[in-house]
């Protein structure tokens, strides 16, 4: 059986119309709320329809015009979509239903245009059962996945819109609604047949003919022209060779008619020369708050015609305090420079407009000195030209140089430090390669002197540096502190003990052996930091001893033995004014590293 629409009914049947009183402010009921007809909302995506990942009956505030859909949460069970007894409407959506939407102003009606193919299709596969005052439409029918009624509920869960995300109209479940009035929407010219086709809103398409074409299969344009000012005259030629006269042009000379400019323009020469050529009396003004003159890299800008009125004088031109440019033909006798040349030795030498030069020396430090007790770098100029360069800052306690860079680029010298302190020197002379500049620095810890080479063979050095230790020795509680500069300085009144971690290492396999011997006359007591071993046993330990001048005690500290050292005994005894540490063997050949304290 094919489709058959039918009027719908319900469960709840009204047995009156409702309605309001003449002079209510409410109606019966919201339009977004009904079934079908005609209705408002705000936003384009009002119009689409989502499960928003849901499973079982659909119900979310998010669609607002809903159907009534049932998504299976599983595989085995079927979708479903419940239909009216009129078989196009469900929930609030109806085929052919209006709606309004206020973010594009446009109304969009719902529609499926193959409906009724759907529907049979999915009637003939058993895809939809028929209630009292419902259909519903189902996907797997008998447990078989079918197509048909898959087909169906596509077409009421999609809500693809005419004109969003690339949808057209032929693809569109909403499409845009024009009214009843044909419109056409498009159109397409074909020169070679002289035809017109247009589109129009109901998708179809109709020719209009009769159009001239011409026997090349190709447009008439224009291709130039020729105007005569002296009569007004225009004169255009076409790609055919053809003219085209128009006369009777008013002349109009901009040149004579002030301008205002609406907005910023851009004249570009394109490689050609702009000139504006006066007479012998006119006046060439240009006036703004800002008047910008740019020539190209390699390019200059000129300014000619400075051309003396009074014998004897000389005509300039002057950028005044106030930000004009002026004449001034009231300079009179002044001498110029014509040139200037570098001499090589630091000299720079000027000629003049009158016919005399002159050399003016150029500054250089030739020189320095340091002051440890101020901390302070003098650097001395040649002839007394500028005063001395004092750099501060510097400590004269374990401070001194460790090297140094020279930025040509910026004439700056940086020192540095062995606290990591940099100083910085500048001043000196930068420019053409022609410039003298610093090409390494040195230091002598001998005479404390920097010495600066110069790219010219020229050489300066700074002396006065602080003096560092060589080395020094120790003598009856005193150091001596031996200095590079050949001087040295005394500390005194120290209390030291002697023989302070003296180690001793030896192989023994001969009981009795003595291992260390101590000055029992000049000391009261060692200590013996010790480690044994013969290879394969290993223990380590500390002997105490004291004695006085006949008698001596001792003991052993130990580590608990790898292996078994019992074939190994320390022993010490007193013998003619010695303390001896002494090794006593039961077997093997033994390893003895010591380390000695003695007091």
């Amino acid at each position: 059986m094919s489709f058959l629409y039918k009027n719908p009914v319900s469960n709840t049947v009204l047995t009156d119309t409702n309605s309001v009183l003449l002079n209510n402010t409410f109606g019966t009921n919201f339009s977004v709320y009904n079934t079908g007809g005609y209705m408002e909302v705000w936003s384009i995506s009002d119009l689409q329809y989502s499960t928003f990942g849901s499973t079982g009956l659909i119900q979310n505030s998010g669609n607002t015009i809903p159907i009534v859909f049932y998504k299976r949460p599983v595989s085995a069970i079927s979708d479903r979509v419940s239909l009216s007894s009129d078989g196009i409407t469900s929930g609030r959506r109806r085929l052919g239903m209006l709606v309004f939407v206020h973010e594009t102003q446009k109304t969009y009606q719902f529609t499926i245009p193959n409906y009724e193919t759907l529907w049979n299709n999915a009637e003939a596969d058993g895809c939809i059962t028929t209630g009292s005052t419902t259909y519903d439409v189902f996907n797997r029918v008998g447990g078989v996945e079918k197509s048909s009624g898959q087909a169906l509920i596509d077409a009421w869960t999609g809500s693809t819109i005419e004109g969003v995300s690339g949808v057209t109209r032929d693809n569109a479940r909403w499409k845009i609604f024009y009214g009843t009035d044909i419109t056409v929407t498009a159109g397409t010219y074909n020169n070679t047949t002289g035809t017109a086709t247009f589109t129009n809103t109901t998708g179809g398409t109709f020719n209009v003919t009769g159009f001239t074409t011409g026997s090349t299969g190709t447009d008439t344009y224009i291709t130039g022209g020729t105007y005569t000012k002296a009569t007004g005259d225009l004169q255009l030629t076409n790609n055919l060779g053809g003219t085209v006269d128009i006369t009777g042009i008013t002349d109009t000379n901009i040149a004579n008619t002030d301008l205002t400019l609406d907005g910023t323009r851009l004249v570009s020469l394109d490689g050609n020369d702009l000139r504006f050529v006066g007479g012998s009396a006119e006046t060439f003004e240009i006036s703004s708050s800002d008047i910008i003159l740019s020539a190209a890299t390699a390019g200059s800008i000129s300014m000619k015609g400075l051309t003396a009125t009074t014998t004897n004088k000389q005509r300039v031109l002057v950028l005044g305090s106030n930000g004009k440019i002026f004449y001034n033909d009231n300079i009179k006798g002044d001498t110029a420079i014509s040139a200037l040349t570098y001499n090589s030795e630091w000299g720079v030498t000027k000629e003049l407009t009158d016919g005399t030069s002159g050399t003016t020396q150029l500054p250089f430090i030739t020189g320095g000195t340091f002051n440890s007790g101020t901390g302070e770098i003098t650097l001395g100029i040649n002839d007394g030209l500028e005063s001395d360069i004092i750099i501060t800052g510097l400590s004269d306690i374990n401070t001194y140089l460790t090297g140094g860079t020279y930025d040509n680029s910026t004439g700056t010298l940086t020192l540095e430090r062995n606290d990591t302190v940099t100083v910085d020197i500048t001043g000196f002379t930068t420019g053409t390669t022609e410039d003298t500049y610093v090409t390494g620095v040195t230091y002598d810890e001998q005479t404390r002197g920097l010495t600066l080479g110069l790219s010219d063979g020229v050489s300066f050095e700074a002396t006065g540096f602080s003096p560092t230790i060589t080395g020094g020795t120790y003598s009856d509680g005193k150091i001596s502190l031996e200095n590079n500069d050949g001087t040295s300085t005394q500390i005194e009144g120290l209390e030291i003990l002697t023989h302070i971690g003296t180690t001793t290492a030896s192989t023994v396999s001969v009981s009795g052996t003595t291992i260390d011997t101590v000055d029992a006359t000049l000391y009261e007591g060692a200590f013996f930091d010790y480690v044994i071993n013969d290879g394969t046993n290993y223990r380590a330990g500390r002997i105490q001893s004291v004695w006085d001048g006949s008698t001596i005690t001792y003991n052993d500290f130990s580590t608990v033995d790898i292996g078994s050292t019992t074939d190994f005994v320390w022993d010490m005894e007193l013998l003619s004014g010695d303390a001896l540490l002494k090794a006593n063997i039961a077997g093997g050949t033994w390893n003895i590293r010591i380390i000695k304290n003695i007091i």
